[in-house]
């Protein structure tokens, strides 16, 4: 683990969203890259683990926190793109959630509307920074 509390506080503001997508009978289906949960989230198949992970009663999120020093490496963007796709291909509703702090706001917010576009993935978006605003893509 080993997360700073930057991460995990953009983890929580993540899953503060997932709270108002999902039954809260099924919160305990969430798995998250959190000092509270012990499950093993699964792998992408590109071999990426996102921080925060629920696939259950044909929905999928997969969602991702980043902190500023780490929104634009090059790892960062692979994983973007992974699980963009992810949540393409998935056959039921699916949501990519994105979060950041709110200084990377607009920029998270214009590279993945591009990344969608580049690919042409139809998928449901949420960046969310923590300050808690939200916006779908």
């Amino acid at each position: 683990m080993g997360e700073s509390i930057n991460h995990i506080s953009l983890v929580n503001t993540m899953y503060s969203i997932v709270k108002d997508t999902i039954p809260e009978s099924n919160l305990c289906l969430v798995i998250m890259d959190s000092p509270d949960c012990n499950e093993k989230i699964p792998k992408m198949m590109e071999g990426f683990k996102p921080d925060l992970y629920y696939c259950y009663d044909n929905v999928l999120i997969i969602g991702e926190a980043k902190t500023s020093k780490d929104f634009n490496r090059k790892h960062s963007l692979e994983q973007y793109k992974s699980y963009l796709r992810a949540c393409n291909c998935y056959s039921g509703t699916s949501i990519m959630i994105l979060s950041v702090p709110w200084t990377e706001y607009v920029s998270a917010k214009n590279l993945i509307k591009k990344m969608k576009n580049q690919y042409s993935y139809n998928v449901t978006v949420k960046i969310v920074n923590d300050l808690g605003r939200v916006e779908i893509i």
